[in-house]
Formats: C-alpha cells, structure tokens, sequence
C-alpha cells in the first residue's frame, strides 16, 4: 500500500484531497451526504423534529399571516377557521373530524378531565363554551349617601290671593308674592309600587389583557 501510494504523483494526492473536501462543503450545504465505497461523509441528515414533537392535531400561535406562515411552513398547517378539511387529510384519520375548531376571536382552555374547575361537565374536545360572568369573590357595594332627604311639590291652582290644593276644595292663602303657603295637611308623596331600576353602562364583553395572534392547527404529518 504504502509503495502504491508513493507512485501516485504528489499533485494527485493534493487534487484528491482538495477535491475530498470540496465534497464536504457541498454536502454540509445542501445537507446531503455522499458516499464512497460504502462509507457516508458529509452533512448528518437531521430528523424533522416539528414532526416528532408537534403531532396531527396540535394547535399553535404565530404573528405570521396565513399566507406568510403556509409560505414558510406548507400545506401541514392551516389556520383553525372552523373549516372542513378533506377525507384525505392526516386529521380526519386519525381524528374522525372534518371540522376544525374555530378559533378566531376566542381563548382556549384545557379540557377538565375530572379537576372540577370547568362547571360545564361532559364537554367535547374542540367544542365551544358560551361566555358567562360569575358572582365576584369580593361582594359589590353601593357607596353610601348619608343621612339626607327628599322634597316633594304640591301642585296647586293659584287665583289672585288664595289657591286650593289639586284634588282639594280647602282654600289656602297665598303671600305677599303670589307664593302657597305651607297647607295645614302634611304632604304625602304618594308610592311608585313594587319597581326596579335598570343599570346603564358597560363594555362589549368581559376579558382579560391579552395580545391578538393567529392560531393554527396541523392536519397532516405523522412524523412517520
């Protein structure tokens, strides 16, 4: 071996070799290895890690557009518009589903499983639960007004000098200023009945901080 490799011409032996790496570079660039009697050199083809560590069926948020992130990421992801994806999809297989969630516009929340911390029991995965307020924890309160006090008016037909009270035949004088004159009967501010009063006021909905985003699910790779 060694004299075989002492016939080879020095200029040879640096040609292979230049030419030995040049392969590698060209492989650790495309990221395809090449072989040479049965020994692989070159770049290590890498596992497609979005595919064994996000399966069929996962959802993420992303800034990017719909059409910038299919751009990117292709046709496995889409955005969870509440549509009907085709039979033919890795998500119907595996998920017996042609809808996907929709989840423009809303939160999500982990399913219950047994926690008792969702009152709403026996819900479905990707299913929609209605908005709702609960009792607060710390009670509401009315601020207080103090002691304070009504005043009512008695309505009256005035002449030149006397009035009499409406509904009344007792005459009552008047003063100097064409003003009744406090009448011998009490006042009597006659009852509204059993009532309520409506509050005012308010917002669209109740909602916590929060930063708008898109959310998209996988319907195909099986990381297989």
């Amino acid at each position: 071996m060694e004299k075989l490799i002492e016939k080879i011409p020095t200029w040879l032996l640096a040609l292979s070799v230049f030419g030995f790496f040049v392969l590698i570079a060209v492989s650790i660039y495309s990221g395809k290895p090449f072989t040479i009697a049965g020994l692989e050199f070159g770049a290590i083809e890498k596992p497609d890690t979005q595919k064994e560590s996000l399966p069929v069926g996962s959802i993420i948020a992303s800034v990017l557009s719909p059409s910038d992130f299919s751009h990117h990421y292709g046709n496995d992801w889409i955005i969870a518009d509440g549509e009907e994806v085709d039979t033919g999809t890795d998500y119907y297989k595996i998920t017996g589903r042609k809808r996907i969630p929709d989840l423009r516009g809303r939160f999500l929340r982990g399913m219950d499983e047994d926690a008792s911390v969702d009152p709403q029991s026996g819900r479905e995965v990707g299913s929609l639960q209605d908005d709702s307020t609960r009792l607060p924890t710390s009670p509401f309160s009315i601020a207080s007004s103090g002691s304070h006090s009504h005043t009512g008016t008695v309505g009256a037909v005035r002449t030149t000098k006397h009035a009499h009270l409406d509904g009344g035949s007792q005459i009552y004088p008047l003063d100097a200023e064409h003003r009744l004159r406090t009448p011998a009967r009490p006042l009597i501010i006659e009852e509204s009945g059993n009532h309520t009063h409506s509050v005012s006021g308010g917002d669209g909905e109740t909602r916590p901080k929060n930063v708008a985003v898109y959310f998209y699910i996988r319907i195909n790779g099986k990381g297989q």
